[in-house]
């Protein structure tokens, strides 16, 4: 490959391999916009280190045994796709392993247009146990995300909409998936990288300070606002066709007025919670100071 500035690939980024993992998506839904799939592993675990090898586009999220694992993956330049590790908190016995991915496959500034899929294996010392691209990992469409939604802005892509049950989180919350698994399909080799950057930490906050509260009431015919997407897709900004978006979420915002309740009424509030009438009370919570710092690439 040719040089940047007289230097090669390999001279300011470690390549990285995957053992056995293979990239994989949703059969025939590769390029499909904002589309979202489950892929889960049921393994058996004793007293050794586990880690989680994953890539993936557009964003994944990865829960285990239930629980909220991790986020990613770091961004990367086109052609490349960084490569995080997890350690994976497992018990004795069985553990449940749900990888969720959604892919945007649109243009913005907050991600790259590019083919969905993901690529994960969990190692044990030097020995994969499972890897998407056998029959390890099960595939799933998680249509309780909606897919056909509005355009957050030309900068990021799709909101997010969802229709929820009770049943919602079972996929990655319990042993038995009562989901029907879909095909997949094994996609080209990808050029990995390292992750380069600090792994977050996620950190509970819990709020400090009730900094607003009020109420939101229906009104009598609100102005509406529309969007890009309402002028029909075209190449510089993808969407879904107006006639065909399912949900637009900020029509249902706009229907509402919002009221201010006085200081020293704010105590009557106690979370959110709509009334017979429509009216919905909410709070808005401050959750301590902003800590941010820029971001350093980490030292090989």
């Amino acid at each position: 490959m040719a040089g940047v500035l007289g230097r090669t690939e390999s001279s300011f980024m470690k390549i990285i391999k995957f053992q056995k993992a293979k990239p994989i998506w949703l059969k025939g839904l590769t390029t499909e916009m904002n589309v979202t799939a489950g892929f889960r592993a049921v393994f058996k675990a004793g007293q050794e280190r586990h880690r989680l090898r994953i890539a993936g586009a557009t964003i994944y999220r990865v829960w285990f045994n239930g629980e909220f694992l991790a986020h990613g993956p770091a961004r990367c330049g086109h052609g490349y796709f960084r490569v995080d590790e997890w350690e994976l908190p497992v018990v004795a016995g069985e553990n449940l392993l749900a990888i969720e991915v959604t892919g945007y496959n649109a243009n913005g500034y907050a991600y790259l247009d590019q083919p969905s899929f993901v690529q994960a294996e969990v190692v044990v010392d030097d020995r994969v146990i499972a890897a998407t691209g056998n029959r390890s990992f099960a595939a799933y469409r998680l249509r309780e995300r909606i897919q056909k939604v509005q355009r957050y802005s030309f900068q990021r892509t799709f909101v997010e909409a969802y229709r929820l049950n009770d049943r919602s989180a079972d996929w990655f919350s319990s042993r038995t998936c009562r989901k029907k698994s879909e095909p997949v399909e094994v996609l080209l080799p990808k050029k990995f990288v390292e992750r380069g950057v600090p792994y977050p930490k996620w950190e509970k906050r819990q709020p400090v300070a009730l900094t607003a509260s009020g109420i939101l009431t229906p009104q009598k015919n609100p102005k509406l606002r529309w969007g890009r997407e309402w002028k029909g897709p075209r190449p510089e900004f993808k969407a879904f066709p107006a006639g065909k978006t399912t949900v637009y979420p900020s029509h249902e915002l706009e229907a509402l007025r919002s009221i201010i309740v006085p200081a020293e009424r704010r105590g009557h509030f106690h979370g959110l919670s709509r009334s017979g009438t429509g009216r919905l009370a909410v709070r808005q919570l401050f959750h301590g100071a902003r800590r941010t710092r820029p971001v350093r690439r980490q030292s090989d």
